[in-house]
């Protein structure tokens, strides 16, 4: 295992390893299989079976991902919204949990993304910042400048502490843009004369994928491409939401409408009321219904596939038929939460997955 990246530019944590261990999934397949055999060996569930999992404390934990080796990785938040504290789920360990300090005069800690090896990043009283694995907290300035990133703050974080998300220095036009912070490399806007942007994603080849609006332009948002090779490509009109790592990119055009487009660069157009949420190595995304396709008070999320089509996901307690999805990983394992209340619902964590996937998560 490589050693892990510290998010600080001059405070060197101590390495003491990742959040992972050999002794997660003593059980592990060696490799996920594509979608069509997955289905076809889901013997009782071909749309996936629901299980309710056990992250505590119970009904305030929110599911940011899930990961390839069958982790849960979130925050908890108190009544309120406010993260408190992050935690790793896995059937082995249970729930990790890692309470998060504030920089000094901050509070009201929003928690947005969780890299494997426990890094997080978010916002403190609008601010951006990230806490190392023991919670520390790391505030994100521009190097060059000292001044803090201020606005929606980060949205995303790689495995090599790349952080992305939309912003604005502190003293500037309270305008966020797309922007990429790293720990080495710096502070840079990706788009720097646009009024309104983010960098929704980035994997761990380091694309990252996001959204703007240019200066003085009243359209639609333009989705675009950063690398470090080609920099900036601008893709046309839409919001991009999600990459997977092998470069599979979802979002929406100028109407609202889903697309995914290929690592080949196809362009394929995705079930019409339904939103990407996210997207795996294989090309199965993730989506939420929009009020069109999906009654009210029931599960908004479903599984797109070229060789399947669209398979709903269903609650796994018909007593409580609310629930929405966040995170799909190669396995095609899937990620959400049931939802009971209707201002500030509590949130229980689900994993949908093939029948053969379940041992992962449940005893069988």
């Amino acid at each position: 295992m490589r050693a892990r990246p510290t998010l600080a530019l001059v405070v060197t944590l101590a390495i003491t390893g990742c959040d992972r261990s050999p002794t997660d999934n003593t059980q592990r397949p060696t490799e996920p299989v594509d979608p069509l055999t997955a289905q076809a060996a889901s013997t009782g569930c071909s749309s996936r079976c629901g299980y309710l999992i056990d992250v505590q404390p119970s009904g305030s934990s929110l599911v940011f991902r899930i990961t390839e080796d069958a982790r849960l990785l979130g925050d908890h938040s108190d009544q309120a919204y406010n993260t408190t504290g992050v935690f790793a789920w896995s059937r082995a360990r249970g729930t990790v949990s890692t309470p998060l300090g504030m920089p000094p005069g901050e509070a009201e800690a929003h928690a947005a993304a969780r890299n494997n090896w426990g890094q997080t990043v978010g916002t403190t009283y609008g601010n951006a910042t990230a806490w190392e694995p023991n919670g520390t907290p790391v505030p994100l300035r521009d190097p060059a400048t000292s001044r803090r990133i201020r606005g929606w703050g980060p949205s995303d974080i790689n495995e090599n502490s790349v952080i992305v998300g939309g912003g604005y220095l502190d003293g500037s036009p309270n305008n966020s843009r797309p922007f990429r912070w790293h720990y080495q490399e710096g502070f840079q806007f990706l788009v720097p004369d646009s009024t309104t942007g983010t960098a929704a994603r980035v994997n761990d080849a380091g694309t990252i994928i996001g959204s703007y609006r240019q200066a003085g332009s009243e359209g639609p948002m333009t989705w675009f491409t950063w690398t470090k090779a080609a920099g900036r490509v601008d893709m046309g009109p839409g919001e991009a939401s999600a990459i997977s790592e092998n470069g599979h990119i979802v979002g929406v055009d100028g109407a609202g409408d889903g697309w995914m487009r290929t690592p080949q660069g196809e362009m394929v157009a995705l079930p019409k009321g339904w939103r990407p949420v996210d997207v795996n190595d294989w090309g199965e995304v993730l989506l939420r219904g929009t009020a069109g396709v999906v009654p009210p008070n029931t599960c908004v999320g479903a599984v797109w596939y070229k060789g399947y089509g669209l398979l709903r996901l269903t609650s796994p307690n018909p007593d409580i038929p609310w629930c929405n999805v966040v995170s799909i990983n190669s396995w095609g394992d899937v990620v959400g939460h049931l939802l009971i209340g209707s201002n500030q619902p509590r949130r229980y964590p689900v994993v949908w997955t093939w029948k053969n996937n379940a041992y992962r998560y449940v005893a069988q």
